[in-house]
C-alpha cells in the first residue's frame, strides 16, 4: 500500500504524488497522519493561548505592587501571544502545503 497524500513522513518524496517505495516508510514506522497532526498541534495551541491568558492576573496576585502601566504592557505583550496560539491550527494546513512544495523542488 502506498502512502496517501494526507501523510508525511522525512522528505524523500518523488515527484508531486507524494509517493515512496511501497513499504518503505511503514516498515519503520515513520508515517504519521496530517490529519492528526494537525488536530494535535491545534489542541496544543490553544492549550498554550489558555495559558499565556492565566498570566497577567497571576503575575498581578503575585507581585501586587506591579503597576497597572506594568501589567497592561504585560496583558497586551501575553495577548498577542496568545492570538498567534489561537490562530496557528488555522496556518497548519497552510504550513504544510508549504513544507511539501519546499521539500519537493
Amino acid at each position: 500500500m502506498l502512502p496517501s497524500e494526507t501523510m508525511i513522513w522525512q522528505p524523500e518524496f518523488t515527484d508531486k504524488t507524494l509517493s515512496r517505495k511501497p513499504g518503505a516508510v511503514q516498515s519503520k514506522g515513520k508515517l504519521i497522519d496530517t490529519g492528526f497532526c494537525i488536530f494535535a498541534l491545534s489542541k496544543l495551541a490553544m492549550a498554550l493561548s489558555s495559558t499565556l491568558d492565566s498570566i497577567p492576573l497571576s503575575m498581578q496576585r503575585q507581585f501586587p505592587d506591579l503597576t497597572p502601566r506594568h501589567l497592561d504592557h504585560l496583558k497586551t505583550l501575553i495577548a498577542k501571544g496568545a492570538n498567534q496560539c489561537a490562530r496557528a491550527g488555522d496556518k497548519l494546513p497552510d504550513l504544510l502545503d508549504e513544507y511539501i512544495r519546499a521539500t519537493t523542488e
